[in-house]
C-alpha cells in the first residue's frame, strides 16, 4: 500500500472554530480514505471547553488524529475563519464557509466541485442521535442555547434568561444553561446533541457561539421555521429565515412569539365555533 498522503492543519482558538474545521473532516471522512489522506489536527488543549468528549463525537481517528498544540509542525496549516476569502468575512457566514471549506480542499488537492461545502452539511448520523436522546429533549418548540460566548460576542446572557423564562410560560423551550428549576435545560449533553435536538426544534434562539455549532447541519436547515441569533457582531446566515439580534432589540423576539401565540389563540377559537356550528 502507498504511504498516505498527510497534512498537518491547526487551530488556536475555541471551541466553536475547531468543530467547524472537524465537523467538515468528518462528513468527507470517506473521501479522505478513498484519497489515502491523514491528517494530523492540532487543537489548543489548555482551553477549558476543547474537550475530546466534544471533539470526538466529530473525528474518524483512521483519517484525522488530535494532537496538542504545542506539537505542531512549523509547516502546519492554520484553518481560522478570521481571515478574508474574496471580500467576503465570517460574519457573512453562509457564504464564507462555502468559500473557507473550498480552500481546505484545495490544500488537500481535492475537487471543489464535487464535495458538499456548504456550512449546512448533511449529517444523517443525528438522527439516531436524536432517537437516544431523553424524550424530555425531543419535540421542543423553542430550543434556547443561552451560554454567554466566549469570544466577547455575546457577553450578558440575563436578557435572554428573562425571555426564556418569559417564553416557558407559552411554550415547551428548552435551555441549555441552567435557569431555574421551571424550565427544562441540556445537562451533562454535547454540542452534537444540540445539533440533534435541532433537527426537531421549531424555533432556535441562540448565542452565536460554540455551542451551536452542531445545530449547522441541512436537516435542522429544513426542519426549524425561524433562527435568532443573539451576538453583538452583527451575523449574516442568508439561506435560512433568520434575524441577528443584540440585547438592545431582543424585544423583537418577544413580539415576534407573542404574536405566533395570539395567531395559534385566534385558530383554535375559530376550529372550536367551526365544531359548535
Amino acid at each position: 500500500m502507498s504511504s498516505p498522503n498527510v497534512f498537518h492543519f491547526y487551530n488556536e482558538c475555541h471551541l466553536g472554530d475547531n468543530l467547524l474545521n472537524l465537523k467538515f473532516f468528518f462528513n468527507i471522512s470517506s473521501i479522505l480514505k478513498s484519497k489515502n489522506i491523514i491528517i494530523y489536527y492540532y487543537y489548543n488543549n489548555k482551553w477549558k471547553y476543547n474537550t475530546l468528549t466534544e471533539f470526538d463525537k466529530y473525528v474518524d481517528p483512521t483519517v484525522v488524529l488530535l494532537k496538542e498544540l504545542e506539537n505542531k509542525p512549523n509547516s502546519a496549516i492554520e484553518l481560522w475563519m478570521n481571515e478574508v476569502i474574496n471580500g467576503v468575512n465570517y460574519t457573512n457566514f453562509d457564504v464564507y464557509f462555502n468559500l473557507f471549506y473550498k480552500n481546505i480542499l484545495q490544500y488537500m488537492h481535492l475537487d471543489i466541485n464535487s464535495i458538499n461545502t456548504s456550512i449546512w452539511q448533511d449529517e444523517l448520523y443525528l438522527q439516531s442521535v436524536y432517537t437516544s436522546l431523553d424524550a424530555k429533549y425531543t419535540d421542543i418548540d423553542i430550543f434556547i442555547i443561552n451560554n454567554t460566548g466566549s469570544s466577547n460576542q455575546y457577553k450578558d446572557n440575563k436578557p435572554l434568561n428573562n425571555l426564556a423564562k418569559y417564553l416557558n410560560t407559552k411554550y415547551n423551550i428548552l435551555v441549555t444553561q441552567s435557569i431555574d428549576n421551571s424550565i427544562k435545560c441540556t445537562f451533562n449533553l454535547t454540542v452534537q446533541q444540540y445539533g440533534a435536538i435541532s433537527t426537531r426544534s421549531k424555533y432556535i434562539i441562540s448565542v452565536w457561539s460554540g455551542s451551536c455549532t452542531g445545530c449547522y447541519n441541512s436537516l435542522s436547515k429544513d426542519y426549524v421555521k425561524k433562527w435568532f441569533f443573539l451576538s453583538d457582531i452583527p451575523t449574516i446566515h442568508s439561506t435560512i429565515n433568520s434575524e441577528s439580534i443584540n440585547n438592545n432589540n431582543i424585544d423583537k423576539i418577544k413580539t415576534y412569539f407573542d404574536n405566533l401565540s395570539q395567531n395559534k389563540e385566534s385558530l383554535v377559537a375559530v376550529d372550536a365555533i367551526a365544531e359548535e356550528e
